[in-house]
């Protein structure tokens, strides 16, 4: 049987039972907002609006340069490993988090599967629902349990604690993504839906030695006083050398957050999407993710949005060369874009599937296959001391 691709949240963004979830969601976030009120976590955070801040940016107007993305170092067959939630990079090697069996899986460049450990579960060292992880300080980092606890492994994947987090922008949230500003800590990227009805916001939040989350950007996901819920308007994140990368799929421009240690954050700039052609969503596929959410969008609760097109990106990585996009073509086709500081953009020759994540110096992608998940390794093209930069 055929394993479920994690490259689909594209075009499937929410899990199955996703009307209860909503529902829930929606009526907690809610009943919070009516009985707690404002937070004192809020006072320093940074308020942007899709409209003026992402959504009005037109794309960059530059002809990108064509970047050979040389064939792999390395290519493996793992029937024991089932999905790829999340990758980060270490020496040599990568760390894949196995959401569907809770496990860590270590990959070295050059042999492969190294060890696994974790399983699925709710005791010290296993994993329920991981979302996402990072490196930082020296140790691994999971957002555990849907983003309500975070673990702390060593590098080497031994377990060595857990926190239960609580507090920032909404009492419930989905967690998205998790990353690491050297002197300031971990940022998680959570989606909240912050009104009854309403498009849900975006929030980026620091994580607290207690466990407590507090907000450093807030981004409403629709208009102003829009109520419709924009079904490919996913946010992403990433962050490096004291900045915040915060933007929307369908924006073609990712704004630049930067900031000292206690101060407010604002965006200082923007790197933008060459004037790419998007590709057109299948119908078919527009028209399932629609009748997911009917009845509400018939009661007039809510208003759904499908766009016409694909967005422009999903994920973005930040290296030293500058930002890596991962661009979309089609629902399992990506390549890379690179957005350097001072310089032209760069795009891939070479295709990639949708799960594919960029570290500093090397490129994994996964594809189900039906002996096992694929796993492939290339150099990256921008990486430190490359001619191409």
């Amino acid at each position: 049987m055929k394993k479920k691709h994690p490259g689909r949240r594209i075009l499937v963004l929410l899990p199955i039972g996703c009307f209860a979830l909503i529902a829930l969601i929606l009526l907690v976030n809610w009943i919070s907002m009516l009985l707690l009120g404002p937070r004192a976590a809020f006072t320093d955070r940074t308020d942007l609006y899709w409209e003026a801040d992402l959504g009005t940016i037109p794309p960059g107007q530059e002809d990108p340069e064509p970047t050979r993305i040389s064939d792999p170092i390395g290519t493996y067959t793992l029937p024991g490993v089932l999905s790829v939630e999340d990758a980060v990079e270490v020496d040599r090697g990568w760390i894949i988090l196995d959401r569907r069996i809770g496990k860590l899986h270590f990959i070295d460049n050059q042999s492969g599967l190294k060890k696994s450990v974790g399983g699925e579960g709710p005791g010290p060292g296993e994993l329920r629902h991981p979302v996402a992880l990072t490196v930082g300080d020296s140790l691994l980092w999971v957002l555990n349990q849907r983003g309500r606890s975070l673990d702390r492994f060593s590098l080497q994947g031994e377990f060595q604690d857990r926190r239960d987090l609580r507090g920032g922008g909404c009492l419930v949230g989905l967690a998205e993504e998790l990353h690491f500003l050297p002197q300031e800590g971990l940022i998680s990227l959570r989606v909240c839906p912050a009104t009854l009805p309403g498009p849900g916001t975006a929030f980026l939040e620091r994580l607290g030695p207690d466990g407590t989350l507090t907000v450093e950007v807030a981004l409403p996901l629709g208009e102003r006083g829009s109520r419709k819920l924009h079904l490919l308007r996913q946010p992403t994140a990433s962050a490096s050398h004291g900045t915040l990368y915060l933007g929307t799929w369908d924006a073609p421009c990712i704004a630049v957050l930067p900031s000292a240690v206690g101060t407010t954050r604002g965006i200082s700039h923007y790197r933008c999407l060459p004037d790419f052609e998007r590709a057109k969503a299948p119908e078919a596929e527009r028209s399932r993710i629609a009748s997911r959410f009917q009845r509400l969008s018939d009661l007039g609760f809510l208003p759904v949005e499908v766009p016409e097109r694909f967005p422009w990106f999903d994920k973005v990585f930040s290296i030293s060369g500058g930002l890596v996009v991962r661009r979309i073509l089609t629902e399992e086709e990506r390549d890379l874009v690179l957005l350097s500081p001072g310089g032209l953009p760069q795009v891939s020759d070479r295709v990639f599937p949708a799960n594919t994540f960029v570290g500093e110096e090397t490129v994994l992608t996964s594809r189900d296959l039906l002996q096992g998940t694929e796993i492939q390794i290339y150099p990256n093209p921008w990486r430190r001391g490359s001619s191409r930069q």
